[in-house]
């Protein structure tokens, strides 16, 4: 029987499976709901919890790197004193004058600073300590030598110049090499392989809940890159454009450097002229479903397939049957060694 699914809201569509076996089907690549002529533009994600957010690991308010880095970053702003502007260029020689948002800029473009920069402090970290390794990293610039500049900050004069990591062509490669060795990044994962994301939904669980809910995310590529909110408008916009809207982009770097990229059919999404959209909304970072949301567009983005935890066992057996395991997502021995510790210690699922 085929899934029905609902329009929940501008942009969003969800569908229930009453089976694991009609989740999994739902799922498949060959399935006709996911084509459009001879291509699919649908890319997945899977939640262990249909209440957790679509929301990077960096711009999650419990993520403990980050505020530990946030607390580094307010240190040194303080220490610095700097200068900001709200100012939007993309070229040194390219000024486009002063936006105001509000009362609380002043406010907002300094936690935006700091934040912009507890962002970047793990990245360098992570990047910097695997090329002394000699390690291969994707990047030449390898940030700022703490021991000369110890109270370095991302462009604080720009705060919202300095929030566009898309800026920097080498950048997302870095992000997303850091992203899957656990350091937090404003980049949020997707997978091109639907069963990856089902297993990545199940992975985190090790007992069913009564009455809760995991979920597969779809995310449209080419719809997803045509909704926008409302931005802001600067005094000499380039060619007459009205203004700068922040808009979900899609980003897909090199495998070369990153093989767990390539196993897991790896791609990311995150928000350019995010720092328009923090100094609009008082200083919040949004998840795509609430960027959706927030866009209400005609055409559909995004869709949530839902399944109850009560299926989770046969969910964990079909998943298994078709080998798609830790390992076979992130091939490298310890992987391996968790995929027997948790067949030899699931059996509280199982049973």
């Amino acid at each position: 029987m085929a899934i029905d699914w609902t329009n929940a809201s501008g942009g969003i569509e969800v569908a229930v499976a009453a089976t694991a076996q009609e989740f999994i089907d739902a799922l498949r690549p060959s399935n006709s709901h996911w084509w459009e002529g001879a291509s699919c533009p649908w890319v997945f994600r899977g939640h262990a919890y249909e209440e957790w957010q679509l929301l990077p690991s960096a711009w999650r308010p419990s993520n403990t790197i980050l505020n530990n880095s946030i607390t580094e970053a307010t240190r040194r702003f303080d220490a610095v004193q700097p200068t900001q502007n709200l100012n939007w260029f993309w070229h040194p020689n390219y000024w486009s004058g002063s936006a105001a948002f509000g009362p609380r800029d002043a406010e907002l473009s300094r936690f935006l600073t700091i934040q912009t920069t507890a962002e970047y402090l793990p990245v360098w970290d992570f990047i910097s300590r695997c090329d002394e390794l000699g390690m291969p990293v994707p990047m030449t610039n390898l940030g700022p030598d703490p021991t000369t500049n110890p109270d370095w900050l991302a462009d604080p004069h720009n705060p919202i110049f300095g929030d566009e990591f898309l800026r920097f062509s080498d950048l997302p490669a870095a992000l997303a090499l850091a992203q899957h060795h656990g350091i937090p990044t404003r980049l949020l994962d997707w997978t091109r392989d639907p069963m990856a994301a089902a297993f990545f939904a199940v992975e985190p669980l090790r007992v069913a809940n009564a009455g809760a809910h995991l979920v597969v995310w779809a995310l449209h590529k080419s719809h997803a890159q045509r909704v926008s909110v409302e931005g802001v408008s600067f005094p000499n916009a380039p060619n007459g454009a009205p203004r700068f809207d922040p808009t979900i982009a899609v980003v897909r770097p090199s495998t070369r450097d990153n093989p767990f990229l390539a196993a897991q059919a790896g791609l990311f999404t995150t928000i350019s002229r995010s720092g328009i959209y923090f100094m609009k909304s008082g200083g919040k970072r949004p998840g795509i479903a609430e960027f959706v949301s927030e866009a209400n567009p005609a055409i559909t983005v995004l869709r949530k397939l839902r399944l109850a935890h009560e299926h989770l066992a046969d969910l964990i057996e079909i998943l298994r049957r078709e080998n798609i395991s830790r390992s076979a997502l992130m091939p490298t021995m310890d992987n391996v060694a968790q995929d027997v510790r948790t067949k030899w210690t699931q059996q509280e699922v199982m049973d």
